[in-house]
């Protein structure tokens, strides 16, 4: 009872310090601004703004998504909660981490009945409480995780690692507790089985919901098969019986098996909304680069992840890399040779540590395989337009991992072997190499995660590491516009256009500048290029509605608008398409496209507003003051549902309310507004004793 408690305590020191640690490494990133694909996945995703439209379970990130509704139903667009989640979520993977790796090592210590262990000696008895604790401080603390944690968006990979490795660690708890012919209850009492039956059922479910948040987890499937043919190798050596409890271990895999299905499903099925928008870019990347020539870059890249692992200097956001041809060029060949080499020597130390019964080169074997297995997602024939993106390798960086602790130790073990030193000087080494790499790669995260906290200060670190990228140009130039710079921004944009002369979104970009410029000829003819080169650009033709629109040409414009309407939805370009239509006198066509405006942002209090302008044009003062009132009650200072609504009660003849709202329009507009002077002379009219 008391070790029990002792080991109780130790448990919650390392839960503790690893929350604390993280906590502090990210600390920086917590008001970070939506960055990059934020804006698609969060900011301009209105179907997060309700969490009615999760409803369906549809999606390979449906999970993710749900998340980010989540955040948004607590605090809209605020990014603290977004990125107080990614950190939380980071923390608790370390935290599975440190409890997997526990729970193999007791697994490979002979413990439970495996025969793995069989004629050779147990493994220290501090390695389960040290070497777990390293591995799980190394994964938290390394800098090449800060993008899957600081980038919002890429919550996909991170919360998709937690349901993957809770699902691993659930199966190895059912596992040990009695299912599948384990010999572990032999001579004690029969274990209750609601406990490893539950386990097992929450095991399976983990791996459903890892399976709906990113593609990454259909490769856990193949790992949980990998960790119970290397760590349950305990069968019976009667043929009979030996047969019986295989088949019953291949029985309890199989649900697992069977949720392989899900993602090539999720990808084809038709779907609705944005999913369906990010199912269709997916497809796009397939069918638009080379299989062969992604796979031959993929060796180069692997070689970097590697790199990045062991040495994390010059991290990248957007690296400009090589696309390879051929497998003869020198790079790309000593890069194959490469991984060859370590993917042989993983197999063969697997086999011999099997043969011998090695517990560390099985646990180092077991996380080689776990890093080539987790990586082949991304990183083999299936074409990602982007070729390299560190948080890829967010979740095969576990075993690597895994794999380095569990190697440093047993070098450490076999040093003390021949030089007769004593387990607590190999103890206090190997504590003292993890603790530097704990600390130079905090501060190195923490250094890292200042770049994620500033736009400009990102984009400029692009363009000093990839200044060839068409890109990291345009996403310069971009923030040089945002900030008002229009000339060094259409110098970026230029200079993206001349690397890659079909790059539609800079033409686009390069219409707005001119846009902003007034020069509406020059605006109109690069929106035109961008929707030459691709038709179904959306923003290219919405940009070109907005130029007809200020030539005077309606019909022109509102043409543009339904077609980048139907490309992808927007409350934006509803509440635009509902006021030509209110401009063209077609009211009850403004009012429905005013009501799809409200679908897809049920707080957005424009669209609430026009509404009510059209439906005052109707004659129907009722309706209009409803939406009028109810544009007010999302936001109380919107100044023309004030007007809006003095209007209506100047009809019905209210004239103090009517005064009342006059008054707040003039309180919350613009002072330039045009209306201004006019609710200025209602209120003196309206003031006026009849």
């Amino acid at each position: 009872m008391i070790e029990k408690e002792k080991t109780s305590i130790r448990t919650f020191i390392i839960i503790a310090v690893i929350f604390i640690l993280g906590f502090l490494i990210y600390s920086n990133t917590l008001y970070n601004p939506f960055i990059f694909d934020d804006e698609i996945y969060i900011v301009d995703n209105y179907q997060i703004r309700d969490i009615l439209n999760f409803t369906d379970f549809s999606g390979t990130r449906y999970i993710g998504l749900l998340s980010f509704a989540i955040n948004y139903y607590f605090g809209g667009l605020n990014t603290f909660g977004y990125h107080l989640v990614n950190i939380v979520i980071h923390i608790i993977n370390a935290i599975l981490v440190y409890f997997l790796v526990q729970i193999t090592l007791q697994r490979v210590q002979g413990f439970e009945g495996s025969r793995v262990q069989e004629n050779t000696r147990p493994l220290d008895s501090l390695t389960p409480r040290i070497l777990p604790f390293a591995v799980s401080l190394i994964f938290l603390v390394h800098p090449i995780q800060t993008q899957a944690v600081s980038y919002i968006t890429q919550r996909f990979t991170s919360l998709a690692t937690l349901f993957y490795i809770l699902a691993i660690v659930l199966y190895v708890k059912a596992r040990v507790l009695g299912f599948g012919g384990s010999r572990v209850q032999e001579n004690t009492r029969p274990p209750d089985p609601l406990t490893h039956g539950t386990l097992y059922v929450f095991s399976i479910l983990s791996t459903i919901l890892a399976m709906k948040t990113k593609e990454i987890s259909f490769t856990l499937p193949f790992i949980i098969v990998l960790y119970e043919f290397t760590f349950f190798n305990n069968l019976d050596s009667r043929p009979t019986i030996r047969n019986s409890q295989l088949k019953t271990r291949l029985l309890y895999l199989t649900p697992y098996l069977l949720t392989l299905m899900i993602i090539p499903w999720e990808l084809f099925l038709a779907g609705e909304g944005f999913e369906q928008w990010l199912r269709q870019q997916q497809l796009a990347d397939i069918s638009n680069l080379s299989k062969h020539d992604y796979l031959l870059t993929q060796f180069g890249v692997i070689v970097t992840y590697i790199r990045l692992l062991f040495l994390p200097i010059n991290q990248n956001f957007d690296y400009d890399y090589h696309i390879a041809h051929s497998i003869f060029e020198v790079s790309t060949l000593l890069s194959f040779l490469f991984l060859i080499s370590i993917f042989s020597f993983a197999i063969y130390l697997y086999v011999w540590s099997r043969k011998t019964g090695n517990s560390y080169g099985l646990l180092a074997s077991f996380g080689m395989l776990w890093f080539f297995i987790t990586l082949s997602v991304e990183s083999s024939i299936i074409p990602i337009r982007d070729v390299i993106f560190e948080h890829r390798v967010y979740l095969p960086s576990i075993g690597a991992i895994i794999a380095f602790n569990t190697g440093l130790f047993y070098g450490l073990e076999n040093v003390k072997t021949r030089l007769s030193i004593k387990s607590s000087v190999i103890i206090a080494l190997f504590l003292s190499i993890i603790s530097a790499f704990t600390i130079i790669f905090s501060i190195a995260t923490y250094k890292r995660n200042f770049i994620w906290g500033d736009l400009m200060t990102m984009a400029l670190d692009m363009l000093k590491k990839s200044p060839n990228k068409a890109d990291v140009r345009n996403e310069v130039g971009m923030h040089y516009f945002k900030k008002g710079l229009l000339d060094k921004a259409k110098s970026e944009i230029q200079k993206a256009i001349s690397l890659q002369p079909d790059f539609f979104m800079a033409y686009n970009n390069l219409g707005l500048i001119y846009l902003k410029k007034g020069l509406l000829e020059d605006a109109e003819r690069f929106f035109k290029k961008a929707i030459e080169i691709k038709p179904d650009y959306s923003a290219a033709h919405e940009n070109l509605g907005t130029v007809l629109l200020e030539n005077g040409l309606i019909d022109e414009a509102l043409k543009e608008y339904e077609i980048a309407i139907m490309m992808k939805e927007s409350p934006r370009l509803y509440n635009k398409i509902g006021v030509l239509y209110l401009k063209l006198g077609n009211r009850d066509t403004a009012i429905k496209a005013f009501k799809e405006a409200i679908r897809l942002e049920p707080q957005g209090v424009t669209p609430y507003a026009n509404m009510g302008f059209a439906y005052f044009d109707k004659g129907d003062y009722d309706k209009a003051m409803e939406m009028h009132g109810k544009a007010i009650k999302i936001m109380p200072n919107f100044a023309n549902a004030h007007y809006g609504l003095a209007e209506v009660y100047e009809k019905k003849g209210v004239r103090d309310k009517a005064v009342e709202h006059y008054k707040k329009y003039i309180k919350y507009a613009d002072p330039k507004e045009q209306f201004v002077e006019k609710a200025k002379k209602k209120i003196t009219e309206l003031g006026k004793t009849e």
